[in-house]
């Protein structure tokens, strides 16, 4: 008796040794649920650390801008003439030109003594403006935000080179042998000269581009005003379509420049709701506001 029970357990753990159909079915059904919630949560991982990437991108690019922008503000000569240029389009091409004080460099050296240096100034015309691409482009993420400045100097050993009008400064010249107050002695030819510029070119394989390139992905640059004048009413932004043929600063004596624009991540991730077109715009719109003194 005690031996044929053992015969019949031995044929029960050996028909034990392997599963049914019905468990392996469950088994398999079990993983893939495991697996489908695993690759779930790796997916949404993966997913916010893109975002956070990319929002930092456009994070930084918004903090080069208005650092740049905060610094050339405060040495701004307002006494000195000055130009905003309002643009009509599906996009916003505003752009502004200055004279500033400030300590300025070249990008480039130059044949001042041996061996060559970089110029320096203490005076400079800035100009801010979107670029002029050499493509057809005319996606958000391939527009760029230039920042131009032309350093006044009166070293002798540039003078035979850049001994010239301001109107017949190169789109690439950063360097003009002249002071300011030899501009100053004719303002109106000084305003003629600046209304002669326009936007910059702006090409990845030119060099001397690249030195002008201030952020990539901006697009939408918007330029409105506060103006002392007391033909405009007080506290009220102004923009080219309510101050049309007066672009000048001596006439508008702003008291505060607000400048407006979007800003893309490098890899087309970020994507922001527009209420007033009602559609998904590439990148994040900002503003950010210089006040000018008195």
């Amino acid at each position: 008796m005690y031996r044929g029970f053992s015969e019949s357990y031995e044929v029960l753990i050996m028909r034990r040794k392997g599963f049914t159909l019905i468990e392996l079915i469950t088994a398999v059904g079990v993983l893939a649920i495991i697996f489908a919630l695993a690759a779930v949560v790796i997916s949404q991982s993966a997913g916010a650390q893109r975002q956070a990437m990319a929002n930092a991108e456009i994070t930084q690019k918004f903090s080069a801008i208005t650092s740049q922008l905060r610094r050339d503000f405060s040495g701004l000569i307002r006494t000195a003439p000055g130009r905003i240029e309002w643009s009509q389009g599906t996009y916003n091409y505003d752009s502004i030109i200055f004279f500033a004080t400030g300590d300025f460099q070249s990008h480039r050296t130059y044949p001042i003594g041996s061996p060559d240096k970089v110029a320096r100034g203490n005076t400079a015309l800035i100009h801010y403006c979107i670029g002029d691409l050499n493509s057809d482009s005319s996606e958000p993420e391939d527009q760029v935000l230039l920042r131009r400045q032309i350093i006044l100097t009166k070293h002798e050993d540039l003078q035979s080179e850049f001994d010239i009008p301001l109107n017949s400064v190169n789109t690439d010249q950063e360097v003009l042998y002249s002071s300011l107050s030899e501009l100053m002695s004719d303002v109106d030819l000084t305003l003629q000269h600046i209304e002669s510029f326009g936007r910059l070119p702006f090409d990845y394989d030119q060099e001397r581009h690249i030195a002008n390139l201030l952020a990539d992905g901006v697009y939408d640059f918007r330029i409105e005003i506060l103006s002392r004048d007391t033909t405009y009413q007080f506290n009220e932004w102004l923009d080219g379509g309510d101050i049309s043929g007066n672009d000048d600063f001596g006439n508008l004596d702003p008291t505060a420049i607000k400048f407006t624009f979007w800003i893309t991540d490098s890899r087309g991730i970020i994507e922001t709701y527009d209420s007033v077109n009602d559609r998904l715009r590439p990148g994040r719109p900002f503003t950010y506001i210089v006040p000018i003194a008195k």
